[in-house]
Formats: structure tokens, sequence, C-alpha cells
């Protein structure tokens, strides 16, 4: 009576990624006129100095940069399980003599 059956699982889980990924997106745009930069940014880029606005370019980047990392890596190192276990399953499906590979 609980079980859910597969498809309609997968379909509800696709469908509440992409309403997380619209929701995010939708805060990302409303916040972006409330987020304020770091005093050192928004100091070099209200100078009219290229130096200053440069340099305050460069940090914006680094901080940017910095702040992506821990999640590019752990996707990485996600995706590389998931394709290992993967390639596992249909390994051990080919050896058993199964028609059907999931």
């Amino acid at each position: 009576m609980g079980v859910m059956q597969g498809t309609s699982y997968r379909r509800m889980i696709g469908s509440l990624s992409w309403r997380s990924l619209v929701m995010a997106i939708c805060f990302v745009v409303m916040a972006c006129g409330v987020v304020h930069a770091c005093p050192t940014c928004s100091e070099g880029l209200a100078q009219a100095d290229p130096h200053h606005q440069s340099v305050a370019a460069g940090i914006c980047y680094s901080v940017m940069f910095m702040m992506s990392m821990p999640y590019l890596i752990l996707a990485t190192f996600c995706s590389m399980a998931y394709l290992s276990i993967k390639r596992a399953r249909e390994q051990q499906a080919l050896e058993n003599g199964d028609d059907q590979v999931s």
C-alpha cells in the first residue's frame, strides 16, 4: 500500500529537484539587491582608480573560487562513486547473465 513504483518515485524526485532549483534561483535573484560586498571590495569599486578596482575584482573572484571548491570536490567524488557502483552492477549483471540492466 505504501510502496511507490519506481517510475512514479523517480518522477517525484525529478520534480522536487527542479522545484528546488527554481526556488534557489529565485532566492539568488531576489537577494542580489540586498547583498553587499566586503568593505575592501566596495571601497575599491567606489574609487575611480583602475588599480583599486582590479584588486577588488581579484579579491571577489578569489573568494568565489574558494567558496565553490568544496562543493565541486564533493560533487566529483560523489559522481565517481556513483559511476563506479553503476559499472560494478552492470558487470555483475553481465556475469550473472541477466538481460535487464538497471
